[in-house]
């Protein structure tokens, strides 16, 4: 199979900024992973020769020691699957691909943050987004991508992260073990005192359970 070449765009940014212990910091793409940890990177890149396709967001690791570069060269250099391309249409148009953004995916509050959070925030803003089946985004542009990254690690806003509390949690395992036992075509009613979190009580089951829709 011919080689993968990995193109930097033009208005690809060479520094990120973080903030870490109330300290803002540029990182450049080029600088060596010196912070003594693994760090969440978040990348953006299109096929030049087949820019209808959308652009890409996907997430990777960048190894203590590892140029951020190196990581995220690394992880795009190794996809083939996840180009969602016919064998044809990866042979024509999958072997180029051109990194339009990255970004370090942590800040002060929360050094866990996942793609996820993004492709999710991406389809509850622009509704009716068409997703290809590995987070391949069109109709929007990487500026309006870029906006909703830095809007979900936002340095100044406020996170809480909330937990079940006792009997939410004690709910929540009562659902898992219901639907595990009963996988399809049942339902579970939640018949709860008033403010008792039911919202809060089923979302936190279908996270729990890796469930999307």
């Amino acid at each position: 199979m011919d080689k993968v070449e990995i193109l930097m765009s033009d208005a690809l940014n060479q520094t990120d900024t973080i903030k870490e212990k109330g300290v803002y910091k540029d990182i450049n793409i080029f600088d060596i992973n010196n912070s003594g940890k693994e760090q969440i990177l978040l990348y953006m890149y299109i096929l030049p020769n087949f820019q209808q396709h959308g652009i890409k967001v996907g997430m990777t690791k960048c190894r203590i020691n590892e140029t951020y570069w190196h990581a995220i060269n690394s992880r795009i250099s190794n996809q083939e699957h996840e180009l969602a391309l016919s064998e044809d249409r990866y042979e024509k148009y999958g072997l180029q691909r051109e990194v339009v953004f990255w970004g370090i995916c942590f800040d002060a509050k929360n050094d866990s943050f996942k793609d996820y959070h993004v492709h999710k925030a991406i389809i509850n803003k622009f509704s009716g987004l068409c997703e290809k089946e590995q987070e391949w985004f069109i109709n929007v542009t990487s500026e309006e991508l870029i906006e909703i990254f830095n809007e979900c690690r936002s340095f100044d806003k406020v996170k809480e992260i909330y937990t079940p509390r006792r009997e939410q949690a004690d709910c929540i395992n009562r659902l898992k073990e219901y639907f595990t036992l009963n996988p399809t075509g049942k339902r579970f009613l939640l018949n709860c005192k008033m403010r008792f979190g039911k919202s809060y009580t089923t979302y936190k089951y279908c996270e729990e359970a890796n469930l999307n829709h």
